[in-house]
């Protein structure tokens, strides 16, 4: 799967991970296709 990690102050990476295994009985697992990301939180 993708995930956008950040590797530094205002670095953004997209790399492939594993996908997580099977969600426990109190978890949730949720199929994210779009999102957003504001540049003010690039500061951190």
């Amino acid at each position: 799967m993708k995930a956008a990690i950040l590797t530094g102050i205002r670095e953004m990476e997209i790399r492939d991970i594993p996908a997580p295994g099977d969600p426990g009985s109190k978890d949730v697992l949720l199929k994210v296709e779009v999102i957003g990301v504001c540049g003010s939180d690039l500061h951190y």
